[in-house]
């Protein structure tokens, strides 16, 4: 069996999206939707109630013991009846065939991950604050590959191999930290570009902020506990000149909502980085 886990918190706006597109999905192999709620206070619940008649082998499972994506994620897993594990999130929205194929891939292989299309769900000036990830990752210089866990798939005996995600990491990195130690423990992981997944962007300037800030806490702790491994620091000379710079990129970023954004976006992830030095104990800016 296959088993799609979604780890939801407060997604009232998009998860009828997502789950709309789980309607569509064909697969060779008996699947099911496990939807793992880490304390919705919204209608997103009720809202996935609402399609058990058309996914009959819908749970959904409260995960709001422990909060973050992590333990959401490990709560539905071990709610899952299936051997092979598709995760996806509430506010993407998975593409034809994408179920199918990620399936196929878990028969070979035990770690996979899908493409991520940036276009569809995303206004063009979202597009510009990220870098658009559509394939595997890639640290400068080169460490190990990784994902989102929004394209990851996982047979379930690498998953309890490593312990499923971390779930101290509760802002951000927990993907990348779960494809480090199962690539560490000797799980390959493959790309399917068969599989595809419609990846949204956060559309609001606090939610760019808050979400580039909590990747600039993870990306020390991910600098942290892997350094002695290989992974590099970010320059510290970069980061001392964007400080310096942060008037004259505020006033420049005042010239419009695609420039507000990406100023947002790089503000956030130096008080992220700055934050995560100063509570993991280790100087990368």
């Amino acid at each position: 069996m296959v088993s799609v886990v979604i780890a939801c918190h407060n997604a009232e706006r998009h998860i009828a999206t997502q789950l709309e597109a789980l309607v569509g999905q064909e697969c060779p192999w008996p699947w099911e939707v496990v939807l793992s709620d880490n304390g919705s206070t919204d209608r997103t619940v009720a809202i996935a109630e609402a399609f058990r008649e058309r996914l009959p082998s819908l749970s959904i499972v409260d995960s709001s013991t422990q909060r973050g994506a992590a333990a959401a994620r490990n709560c539905g897993v071990r709610t899952a009846r299936g051997q092979w594990i598709v995760f996806c999130d509430a506010d993407d929205e998975v593409a034809h065939g994408w179920l199918a194929s990620m399936a196929k891939a878990l028969s070979d292989y035990p770690l996979v991950a899908a493409r991520l299309d940036h276009e569809r769900l995303n206004a063009p000036w979202a597009r510009s604050v990220r870098h658009l990830q559509t394939e595997l990752s890639q640290t400068t210089p080169a460490f190990l590959p990784y994902t989102y866990a929004a394209a990851l798939g996982v047979q379930r005996s690498a998953h309890d191999l490593v312990g499923g995600f971390d779930e101290s990491l509760e802002l951000a990195c927990e993907d990348r930290d779960y494809c480090y130690r199962l690539q560490l423990a000797g799980v390959p992981l493959t790309l399917v570009p068969e599989a595809l997944v419609y990846y949204r962007h956060r559309d609001t300037m606090r939610g760019i902020y808050q979400q580039a800030r909590a990747y600039g806490v993870g990306n020390v702790r991910m600098y942290r506990d892997y350094r002695h491994l290989g992974l590099q620091r970010p320059s510290a000379s970069r980061a001392v000149v964007s400080w310096l710079l942060t008037p004259v990129k505020l006033v420049l970023a005042l010239a419009g909502r695609r420039r507000f954004s990406r100023f947002a976006a790089r503000m956030g992830w130096r008080v992220g980085r700055l934050e995560g030095s100063i509570r993991y104990r280790v100087w990368a800016p």
